[in-house]
């Protein structure tokens, strides 16, 4: 039980760190989701336009603040490209990114 109450904590800290870039989030499993991210936030809040490495550095950056974990990020120009992608990012340590363009 207080296994699982750890987890499900990290697991809603990761989540509330996406919702802070963005609201299209498409939950795969408790440690597993698909965003779309069209651009990025300036820190005022303002749009800007970042890269897609970028925004996910941010998110990684923001996700180890918020709760000590590391995560992998694919980004791809479909759910399962992205999929894939992520797979090729793993293990995080090792950058923790992959971006397969079209």
């Amino acid at each position: 039980p207080e296994l699982f109450e750890r987890f499900a904590q990290t697991s809603r800290g990761i989540y509330a760190v996406i919702l802070q870039v963005t609201e299209r989030i498409e939950p795969m499993s408790c440690d597993e989701m698909v965003i779309q991210v069209q651009y990025g936030l300036d820190a005022d809040g303002t749009a800007a336009r970042c890269s897609p490495v970028e925004v996910a550095n941010v998110i990684r950056a923001d996700v180890l603040e918020a709760t000590g974990c590391l995560v992998s990020i694919g980004i791809g120009h479909s759910t399962v490209v992205a999929r894939w992608a992520t797979r090729r990012a793993k293990p995080p340590s090792g950058g923790g990114v992959c971006y397969i363009r079209r």
